[in-house]
Order: C-alpha cells, then sequence, then structure tokens
C-alpha cells in the first residue's frame, strides 16, 4: 500500500510504501519504501530525499 502526507499547501511531502496499520493512518514498522520532498520557505521544491538517494532541484536562479 502506499500512503502519501500532502503540506498545507496540498503540496507533496512524503510517500511510503509497505503495509498499512490497523487505524489505516501510517505505515507499520518500517516502511519498504519512503520519498519526502523538500521545499523553502516560499513553497518552491528544492529537493527530494528518498531511502537510495538524494535528488535537489537545480532550476535557474537568475534574473
Amino acid at each position: 500500500m502506499r500512503l502519501v502526507a500532502l503540506s498545507n499547501l496540498y503540496q507533496l511531502k512524503t510517500l511510503k510504501r509497505g503495509n498499512l496499520n490497523a487505524g489505516k493512518t501510517d505505515i507499520s514498522g518500517t516502511p519498504v519504501w519512503q520519498e519526502d520532498w523538500n521545499y523553502d520557505p516560499t513553497g518552491n521544491w528544492r529537493g527530494t530525499t528518498s531511502g537510495y538517494m538524494t535528488r535537489r532541484n537545480r532550476g535557474s536562479r537568475g534574473a
């Protein structure tokens, strides 16, 4: 199963894969996979951290 968490701005914050707990509110135990999305204070995507790698947004910074 997959479980996602959203920010107050409805941006994806966390994705977990594994077995849901009894209340279906989280993954029980250690997730098989987890990714976390990072944003700066203005809501721009900064990067993603997963169980295997970290990726950073290297978008344009000019003008």
